[in-house]
């Protein structure tokens, strides 16, 4: 769309005069972080590393949830099935049911929506929670998450679970961290761990055959080995 004449001159005038950098100015924590290059940027630990976040799987479940607010599709979908859609995926294969049981697990948890609250309280962004849609809980969700991909970092190095372990491993974590949070245990952010490796299951099922040792997925295994 071009400008008119005047919008041009208003345009010039706001960015002469600082009008841009005053309403968005860049967050500076203070903290920086040097690279060889001699580059300078600000520290970015504790922020998360959605670098590391299995992007594909994030991009898939955030399209996944709908854009009508959460309260109202907790009123259409009731019940959550987490388990049986990683039942789902577990003797079936499907391509969606891990994505299905993340998105019901988001949906039907009240420590999800506190974490989107709080990660509004840090933006200090002002939140109605009736507006608040399913879509965009979920993409907090994954955001939270990138954190605990942060914090893997620091005890096992970067993309540790990339090299390759059995898909049952991040099944079996996966439930039983959900069902901890479920049980209200807050030993440790069970919700974010479940998170974690339920999209490290859903990855490592669609790159490394090699490793659904699932009952889905012995048969045709057995079959590319022989």
């Amino acid at each position: 769309m071009l400008l008119s004449h005047n919008s041009y001159i208003t345009l010039c005038e706001k960015i002469e005069g600082g009008y841009f950098m005053n309403t968005n100015p860049i967050k500076d924590s203070g903290d920086r972080t040097n690279f060889d290059s001699g580059a300078v940027r600000d520290l970015r630990v504790g922020k998360g590393r959605m670098d590391l976040v299995p992007l594909d799987i994030a991009n898939f479940l955030i399209n996944y949830a709908p854009t009508t607010p959460f309260r109202i599709e907790r009123e259409n979908h009731p019940v959550d099935y987490t388990l049986c859609n990683m039942d789902e995926f577990i003797y079936n294969g499907s391509d969606t049911a891990m994505v299905a049981a993340m998105y019901d697990m988001i949906l039907h948890s009240d420590v999800f929506v506190d974490a989107y609250l709080e990660t509004a309280k840090e933006l200090e962004v002002e939140v109605d929670l009736d507006k608040v849609t399913a879509r965009e809980l979920v993409a907090n969700a994954i955001l939270v998450c990138s954190r605990h991909f942060e914090n893997g970092t620091l005890k096992y190095g970067e993309r540790n679970w990339e090299k390759g372990m059995p898909v049952h491993v991040y099944v079996d974590s996966g439930a039983r961290h959900y069902v901890k949070m479920l049980a209200g245990f807050m030993d440790e952010p069970h919700h974010l761990a479940a998170l974690w490796n339920m999209m490290c299951a859903q990855w490592t099922f669609q790159r490394r055959k090699d490793l659904n040792d699932l009952p889905c997925g012995k048969s045709s295994n057995e079959k590319a080995f022989k």
